[in-house]
């Protein structure tokens, strides 16, 4: 019995996360402008204080989420990229 209840607990569990994953949008032109002009707010906010290094781990974690952030609006379809730039003009 008690390999059935682990079981299904592990099985809610990946479901839960894979319900929350998708939830998230991901890779859609909408979700990404909103994910990369949060990002760059960040950014921006980070090197506006006094003290940050170059070599600071915030900085470089912004950065390279940024640069991942780039690689999936690259992927985008025409269309989507058109998306991607009206929503974020609207967010800036």
């Amino acid at each position: 019995m008690k390999k059935v209840m682990k079981g299904t607990l592990a099985v809610l569990i990946v479901v839960s996360l894979l319900l929350g994953m998708a939830s998230c949008g991901g890779n859609d032109p909408k979700s990404l402008a909103e994910q990369v002009a949060g990002s760059t707010k960040e950014l921006i906010n980070l090197a506006a204080e006094e003290g940050v290094d170059d070599d600071d781990p915030k900085l470089a974690a912004l950065i390279k989420k940024l640069e991942t952030l780039n690689q999936k609006v690259e992927k985008l379809s025409e269309s989507d990229k058109e998306i991607f730039d009206e929503e974020l003009k609207k967010l800036w």
